[in-house]
């Protein structure tokens, strides 16, 4: 298997060998958002009333996404 993936980083600081690989990164921000997205029902509502689909259908999808929306929409 092609582990080329540990290359590549999500966050660090400035000492160098403190950092944060962006496939563990990737897995935390999908966990929380699972979790949030879990919890506020009236927001499972409006979106699963934008896609046109079950508002409890909506944390298990969005885990499932490369990187949440709410965690780009929060760092900006």
């Amino acid at each position: 298997m092609d582990q080329s993936f540990y290359r590549y980083w999500a966050k660090s600081v400035d000492d160098p060998s403190q950092y944060h690989l962006l496939a563990y990164h990737s897995l935390d921000v999908a966990a929380v958002g699972y979790e949030y997205l879990q919890q506020d029902t009236l927001l499972q509502k409006r979106l699963g009333d934008a896609f046109h689909i079950q508002g409890s259908d909506i944390p298990p999808l969005a885990s499932f996404q490369p990187v949440l929306f709410i965690h780009r929409v929060s760092i900006t």
